[in-house]
């Protein structure tokens, strides 16, 4: 199946957004003197939960007809945190990976269009390689070669070879969503709708 876009909505953004990571952990307790080993694994996944509140009945239907595109959890759709779409820092031109990378590296060397530039990307701010998205942990700068260390989680899922564009606005995830039963609103003629999705990342 095609991946899909959010609805595009005569309202715009969604009225809620919640966008957040969920680590991948073991924790064991020992049974003998119950001190606890936690060990952090690969695959930390986005979590992505929005609300459009009060649609109209035009909205409505457009939702209705996505959904039903979407197909349940067989579907897949891109999103991103809806309160952050464009980087905080100065960042503007060109970004791309500057050297290759190992799977588990949680920061990168990019190339900058910029140069001797203070925070082009700042905490919090997100970027997207290949399909996967971060988010920036430290501030980042270039030097007079246009380079910039970007510090960001989660690791890498997988290895870079040094040659991969670099998108920070609007940078994208893939989700599915969490059941088959969030077509779950209803048209009342003396009230409108609201909708929430609620979704997990997934790997491709």
């Amino acid at each position: 199946m095609t991946t899909l876009n959010l609805p595009v909505l005569s309202r715009g953004n969604a009225t809620e957004c919640n966008f957040s990571l969920q680590p991948n952990t073991q924790s064991f307790e020992s049974p003998l003197n119950k001190t606890v080993q936690t060990y952090e694994l690969p695959g930390a996944k986005w979590l992505f939960t929005a609300t459009w509140q009060n649609l109209n009945q035009a909205d409505a239907r457009i939702f209705k007809a996505w959904l039903a595109s979407l197909r349940g959890m067989a579907g897949r759709f891109y999103a991103n945190d809806l309160a952050h779409k464009t980087p905080s820092g100065c960042i503007s031109g060109t970004l791309s990976v500057n050297a290759a990378a190992a799977a588990g590296a949680s920061a990168i060397s990019a190339l900058s269009s910029l140069i001797s530039t203070s925070n082009i990307l700042l905490p919090g701010d997100y970027f997207q390689v290949g399909t996967e998205l971060k988010i920036v942990t430290a501030a980042a700068s270039t030097n007079g070669s246009g380079v910039a260390a970007i510090s960001f989680e989660p690791p890498l899922r997988t290895a870079l070879t040094g040659t991969e564009s670099i998108t920070y606005n609007t940078p994208l995830a893939i989700f599915r969503l969490n059941d088959d039963k969030q077509d779950n609103f209803n048209f009342d003629p003396e009230r409108r709708p609201s909708i929430t999705l609620s979704s997990t990342e997934v790997f491709s």
